[in-house]
């Protein structure tokens, strides 16, 4: 893995990719996460809310306790301001998760572009400095296609590995979520999950599995059948038909298995 890195830090440089450049993509899939989570929480506390129809519990919040300090008056806020207060939070805190995954894939693109555009003048750069048998031999279409259109395949991986990292913010955030909520919970969660992952990885294999003998036991069907009435002429001249009779009735049997 630091074999790995270490090549991949000097790809960036030899394209001339700053590493500091990377920092602002992954705070806003930093950001995506952790907005992501915060407008779960709100929702789960709206359902909450309508649920007991009664918000006074926002106000032992520590987020909503200090943001109902700065509103209250006089005999503190009614239930229809609170519960006004957490649908605008929640709206709000989407709205901002939105605009930051926005800026994720704006600021991504400008990095994936730069580093392509690098790329590509070093490529074009390394193929120039190669000796000139190498071009008496080359196929020229194919050294354009390696040179144009690989580093635009290589530099699109990059949104891939954004997306991988927004995920595993997000999934950080949801477990932090989860363990504020119940810990027992979350910890009975993470056990019964590998044995979840495990069983549905055998069914989806044993349910593939099944139904590719189906195909090709119905394949065998058909061509059976196809085969015994386009020649029947043969098959009454030779009495065969016990014979094909049953192995048509063998192919049905495994169909019906």
């Amino acid at each position: 893995m630091g074999f790995e890195l270490g090549a991949l830090r000097k790809l960036f440089r030899s394209a001339g990719l700053a590493e500091s450049e990377l920092a602002l993509p992954l705070v806003f899939a930093l950001a995506v996460g952790l907005l992501e989570a915060a407008g779960v929480w709100l929702l789960v506390q709206l359902a909450n809310g309508l649920l007991s129809m009664d918000y006074e519990f926002l106000q032992t919040q520590p987020v909503f306790s200090f943001l109902c300090g700065l509103l209250r008056r006089r005999g503190g806020l009614s239930n229809t301001e609170l519960f006004t207060i957490l649908v605008a939070s929640t709206f709000g805190v989407f709205l901002l998760k939105n605009l930051f995954q926005y800026l994720a894939s704006v600021s991504v693109f400008v990095v994936m572009r730069r580093f392509g555009n690098g790329l590509r003048k070093l490529m074009f750069e390394r193929c120039l400095g190669r000796r000139k048998a190498l071009f008496d031999v080359a196929n020229v279409g194919q050294m354009q296609a390696v040179i144009l259109e690989f580093p635009e395949r290589i530099a699109f991986r990059l949104t891939d590995l954004h997306q991988m990292l927004t995920s595993l913010f997000m999934l950080a955030a949801y477990l932090m979520m989860m363990v504020y909520i119940s810990a027992k919970i979350t910890f009975l969660i993470l056990l019964v999950s590998p044995l979840l992952y495990f069983s549905s990885s055998w069914l989806n294999s044993r349910i593939k599995r099944t139904s590719l003998e189906c195909i090709n036991a119905q394949t065998g069907l058909r061509e059976r059948a196809f085969n015994v009435l386009s020649c029947i002429a043969l098959v009454k001249a030779y009495s065969m038909e016990p014979q094909e009779s049953a192995l048509f009735a063998r192919r049905s049997d495994e169909v019906q298995r």
